[in-house]
């Protein structure tokens, strides 16, 4: 459903501090955060910790989060690197506490001996697919999804989906066997089922709600507070433990003292380096605003523009010819069978019952830049046109393939027009001209487009229904297909022109 998508939430969250919407967030990906930290880890309190600093990054980023239609892979891809950042810190505090206890290893049982082969590359393997292929396995084996749920999310039928999650599975089980790891592809998907993910802790989702929303005491700087003071506490009865047999009550002293006083000198630097943290944040969101004011500035211009343009255009028609009466019922009676003009403010998003209001609604998201609208609008004609875009992408430099990271990424983009360039690409309003219904299943409009420089064009576009809705059918001929492939290759070679960055 679009209206609970991910990026619905974080955008609640961003322009109204919805904390109901981040809360939603939350319990929606705890357990695969969760899940994810307690792999690497191993360690029930430090996954906790990790997983409350997950989604403390969530809120700290939701401002450049909002355009992303899921937050899975960010949150996987963060949940990774905190815990690995942990382990990193984890190891530097046994290296220098000489008198710590030995971490405890867990016994593997032989009926799961795959599992904890497989466990400790899982998410490093994940890690080393392509986005489009990453997420369509955290759906369906880290969120448990229907390949119902992941075709609503791709704009694909059910058989479509899974097939994108049969791909991408056979993906990761050749990275698994180029690790010397070889598992059937039935094997796999059973052990993700019942293995990739646990259900969290009771009381950790208050705790990660908390962070998020400022509710607790619960920041950058308390949180490494904690984690140093239970570590001194544990570390503190170890040594008196041990130190009691072996080691004079001074050098024990003497080296409590060293330890308060590096803790002192962290906790210090911490703080220093949250508030630099704190202020550049601050700094770069008030250049964000200012930018984002002036490009809708510059918008709404050119919008106004164009509208003087289009009624200047039209007092001239009228000026030069007064239509007699006749003439007047006579285009009155056209103009009725056309359709009514919608002009760019009026459109609205009304859904997608009929290929009309799919049209409206595709429209109303392009103006609005809401790219996960725009993505439910729109489907593959047929697998033909599918399977040539796909390959033209497959053939376009690596530069160009990684900007994108796919081919319904690529198409997507070229279906938004949230940030035009020129005013030819300001649509001022529009008309349906005529609707031909070809089946049940398919229609087309032919649409008349009002742009901001004063010029009309028209064109067909044909819709499918897939379900109970219509959406815009991406269909392509052959040297439609070749501008793409000519625009791919240009875009490679100007990428690959433009200075590294420093």
């Amino acid at each position: 459903m679009v209206d609970d998508s991910d990026q619905t939430l974080i955008r609640a969250y961003v322009r109204h501090r919805c904390e109901h919407s981040f809360a939603d967030l939350v319990h929606r990906h705890l357990s695969m955060v969760h899940s994810t930290a307690l792999r690497i880890l191993r360690d029930a309190a430090l996954a906790e910790e990790v997983t409350q600093g997950v989604f403390l990054a969530l809120a700290r980023n939701s401002v450049q989060l909002q355009r992303r239609p899921s937050l899975t892979g960010w949150l996987h891809e963060t949940a990774r690197n905190l815990s690995i950042n942990t382990v990193r810190s984890e190891e530097r505090r046994r290296q220098r506490e000489c008198e710590a206890v030995t971490m405890e290893t867990l016994n593997a049982d032989e009926s799961q001996e795959t599992w904890h082969q497989l466990a400790p590359r899982l998410d490093e393997a994940i890690t080393q697919l392509k986005r489009g292929e990453r997420e369509v396995i955290l759906w369906r084996y880290f969120e448990h999804q229907t390949a119902e749920q992941i075709g609503v999310r791709l704009g694909l039928g059910p058989e479509a989906a899974q097939k994108r999650v049969a791909r991408a599975m056979d993906r990761l089980r050749a990275i698994f066997d180029k690790q010397g790891l070889t598992i059937s592809a039935a094997s796999l998907a059973a052990i993700l089922s019942a293995e990739a993910v646990k259900a969290a802790p009771a009381g950790l989702a208050v705790a990660a709600i908390a962070a998020g929303n400022g509710l607790a005491s619960l920041t950058t700087t308390s949180t490494i507070q904690l984690i140093m003071a239970s570590t001194q506490t544990k570390l503190g009865i170890a040594a008196l433990v041990a130190l009691s047999v072996t080691t004079p009550i001074v050098l024990q002293h003497l080296a409590n003292q060293r330890l308060k006083e590096e803790v002192a000198v962290l906790r210090q630097q911490t703080a220093e380096t949250e508030k630099l943290r704190e202020d550049g944040e601050r700094l770069r969101m008030e250049a964000q605003s200012s930018e984002t004011q002036r490009s809708r500035e510059q918008t709404e211009l050119a919008r106004l523009r164009g509208e003087s343009a289009a009624l200047k255009a039209r007092a001239a028609k009228a000026e030069a010819k007064t239509p007699t009466k006749a003439e007047s019922k006579t285009a009155d009676a056209a103009q009725a069978s056309k359709g009514k003009l919608l002009l760019a403010a009026e459109m609205r998003n009304v859904g997608f019952a009929d290929p009309a209001s799919a049209y409206q609604t595709l429209q109303w998201a392009k103006i609005n830049g809401d790219t996960n609208v725009i993505f439910n609008a729109l489907a593959w004609g047929d697998e033909r046109t599918r399977a040539e875009v796909e390959a033209v992408f497959a053939a376009a430099p690596e530069a160009v393939r990684a900007k994108y990271g796919s081919a319904d990424e690529f198409m997507l983009h070229l279906s938004d027009r949230s940030k035009p360039h020129e005013d030819r690409d300001i649509l001022v309003s529009s008309r349906i001209l005529e609707q031909n219904d070809v089946s049940a299943e398919e229609a087309a409009l032919q649409v008349e487009y009002n742009w901001a420089d004063g010029t009309t064009t028209t064109g067909p576009i044909t819709f499918v229904r897939i379900g109970n809705d219509w959406r815009q059918a991406l269909n392509f001929d052959r040297p439609a297909v070749g501008k793409l492939n000519s625009g791919l290759q240009a875009e490679g070679a100007a990428l690959a022109n433009q200075p590294a960055s420093k």
